[in-house]
């Protein structure tokens, strides 16, 4: 399959005479321009797999290639009908490397508190580019072109935790660095009375280096970095023809003399043959056309690929079984087009229009999935899941071998260790294999279920009543999931901020803008930034930056507001005369490894409730800056006659958002409960 090609062509009138070549006595040359491009790299992906095994905490790396490589050189054509001639201009050959590649970076925490897999920050755009370009001159087609564009170690990005995973600070680090290597090497220059070509090969491979590091603080659970070390990626060798084009020529003119080789008379289709090597060189010979002999035989075939079973790349003997390099029987390695998959050294078709309808495997990203590997398990259409803990995948389902767990098993089997069964990396029941839930999933009864929707954490515009708006237009404008804003009088809402344009000052304005005039937007009553309309902060918060920051020397109250239990236990009732729970809520501050929490206070009972309302004051004149570095510890309790039952907890950490009167959570992303309190000034 031929790439597309870009030609342009563009007529000269040149005095007769001339170097390069006789063959005609004066008229008219004509420049031309060969231009081809290719996807360099197509169809790649790559995948690191979760790293480092068997952390509570790991990372995975994802990305994709975009690239292109892109050749452009121009020629002269002259010399006659009978006699064409064709030129290549000195230095006017361009080869340029141009690759992106796309990142998506994901977490898996499993600690105390926090169960947690999926993207950091899905929104982000993590996108590396890397770029290359040399200059040659046309049809020299001994001499190849070659790229080396070297990555020094780059810090390709930090991605913030807190905000993409409630109760977790901390950040994902990752490093780059390596070298793309391309190859440019023509293989057939030629021209006749009626057209002029060219046509290359192209080579192109890369060797990275990934260095992720991860940085996690979980209040009173866990403070660690995690070094995973060096990952090379190394991605095949992918050797692509490029066709410049080909050109409607008429001949005429006489001598050419572009300063590059000539090319060759006739045709590329006539004078090819496999493994040749056809085009100019700087060898005369006298005929009457004047012109070099450009024809050279390279029958240059590798015996390592004589025996080969897979397929042959540069002389090199491949596997055979990839996207880039698919063949079988030594015969020349082929690159898969988009949808399609190296089936047994031929590139079939694998796509299916809907997944969970028409797959009988498992579906990742619509894509359809035999089902049957531990890494890709599943039936049915459902979601491919990873087995995990030493289980295996038969019959489209994560299963453990014969072992005592099942027997007296109330949760699930993580090989012979029974486990409750209700986190979301060992979700089961009944003795069942544990099960690790998917990134929107979360364990509820030994069950994976969707999580449920909380705007607030989800949302990249702005919140109202639990639904999500992209917080652009002027009654619902906002960003990063706060509560959104009508946007009055003069204002309209502009980059998710309501900005007032009563007069040009938000144009230029750094701070913000107060009856038309640009404030410096960082004294607590004229406080903004980006031309916005200067705001007043309130009681017991400072201008910081631009925003609204709490002061930390300020006290406050915690109020407990309500809590909710979303599960029954797994005999089906709370009590033994089958009541519901009797729900109470214990919050704790200022943690000590030694002696445990400093401060730790209850709310009252409400009984027989699932969802119980309290809206009492629990802990008295906090100073700001403690809960800014210490967060807050909250557990849900059943209040029974004997001991009382703990229905589960989770640790918040306070951000200055947090003091602005609104309910906060982020026990309801474990699936299991959800406890909402408030942050008041203290009277």
């Amino acid at each position: 399959m031929r790439a597309w090609t870009l030609i342009a062509l563009t007529l000269f009138v040149f005095g007769c005479g001339g170097g390069g070549g006789g063959g005609g006595a004066g008229g008219t040359t004509t420049n031309l321009t060969f231009a081809g491009e290719l996807a360099a790299f197509p169809d790649y992906a790559y995948d690191s797999g979760w790293l480092p095994e068997g952390s509570p905490v790991q990372v995975k790396m994802l990305f994709s290639v975009e690239g292109k490589l892109n050749a452009v050189a121009e020629a002269i054509v002259g010399g006659s009908t009978t006699d064409p001639l064709m030129s290549g201009v000195a230095d006017s050959g361009k080869y340029t490397l141009a690759v992106n590649l796309i990142f998506q970076v994901l977490v898996k925490i499993d600690l105390t508190g926090v169960s947690y897999e999926g993207p950091v920050d899905e929104n982000a755009d993590i996108t590396f580019q890397i770029n290359d370009e040399a200059v040659f001159t046309p049809f020299m087609l001994t001499e190849k072109v070659s790229l080396a564009a070297d990555v020094p170690d780059t810090q390709l990005i930090t991605l913030p935790l807190a905000g993409s995973i409630p109760g977790v600070d901390g950040n994902v680090i990752i490093n780059i660095s390596g070298i793309v290597n391309s190859d440019f090497t023509p293989t057939c220059a030629a021209v006749s009375a009626r057209q002029a070509e060219y046509l290359a090969q192209t080579f192109t491979s890369a060797d990275l280096i990934l260095k992720p590091s991860i940085q996690v603080k979980v209040p009173f659970v866990y403070d660690e970095t995690i070094e995973v070390g060096d990952i090379p990626v190394s991605i095949p060798a992918v050797m692509l023809p490029m066709d410049l084009g080909t050109h409607e020529v008429i001949p005429g003119g006489g001598a050419v003399d572009g300063g590059g080789s000539l090319a060759t008379p006739g045709e590329c289709g006539e004078q090819r043959q496999p493994g040749d090597v056809t085009g100019g060189s700087d060898v005369t010979v006298e005929d009457a056309g004047g012109g070099d002999d450009v024809t050279g035989g390279d029958d240059n075939v590798s015996p390592g690929c004589a025996d080969c079973a897979g397929c042959c790349q540069a002389g090199e003997c491949l596997p055979g079984n990839t996207i880039t390099a698919c063949g079988v029987g030594g015969e020349a390695c082929a690159g898969c087009e988009a949808g399609f998959e190296c089936l047994d050294g031929v590139c079939a078709d694998t796509s299916v229009g809907d997944c969970a309808t028409e797959c009988a495997g498992c579906c990742a990203n619509n894509a359809c999935l035999p089902g049957t590997e531990k890494y890709a398990c599943g039936a049915g259409g459902g979601a491919c899941i990873e087995c995990g803990g030493g289980l295996d995948c038969a019959g489209g389902a994560c299963v453990q071998g014969t072992a005592p767990c099942a027997e007296d098993c109330n949760g699930c089997c993580n090989g012979e260790n029974c486990l409750p069964g209700n986190q979301d990396s060992a979700c089961g029941f009944a003795g069942g294999a544990c099960l690790s839930c998917g990134g929107n999933e979360t364990c509820y009864d030994g069950v994976c279920q969707d999580k449920p929707y909380m705007c607030f954490l989800e949302c990249s515009g702005c919140c109202l009543a639990n639904q999500c708006y992209d917080g652009t237009e002027d009654s619902a404008c906002g960003m990063n999931g706060v509560s959104c804003t009508s946007c009055a009088g003069n204002e309209a809402c502009m980059g998710q901020v309501c900005v007032d344009q009563s007069s040009n000052c938000w144009e230029t304005c750094d701070g913000c803008c107060d009856a038309g005039e640009c404030m410096p937007g960082t004294d607590q009553y004229f406080c903004g930034s980006y031309g916005a309309e200067c705001s007043t902060c309130d009681a017991n918060f400072l201008c910081v930056a631009g925003e609204c920051e709490v002061d930390p020397s300020s006290y406050w109250d915690i109020v407990a507001l309500d809590g909710e239990v979303f599960y029954t236990p797994e005999d089906g009732t709370w009590d033994d005369w089958d009541g519901l729970p009797d729900l109470y809520a214990e919050f704790s501050m200022y943690y000590d490894e030694n002696s445990g929490y400093g401060v730790v206070e209850e709310t009252s009972v409400v009984d027989d409730v699932n969802h119980a309302y309290w809206d009492e004051t629990v802990i008295y004149n906090v100073f700001a800056q403690d809960l800014l570095d210490e967060g807050l510890s909250v557990e849900l309790w059943d209040s029974d006659v004997a001991f009382d039952d703990s229905i589960g907890s989770c640790g918040f950490l306070i951000g200055s958002d947090a003091f602005n009167g609104e309910p906060q959570s982020s026990c309801g992303v474990f699936g299991q409960f959800e406890v909402f309190f408030k942050l008041v000034p203290a009277p």
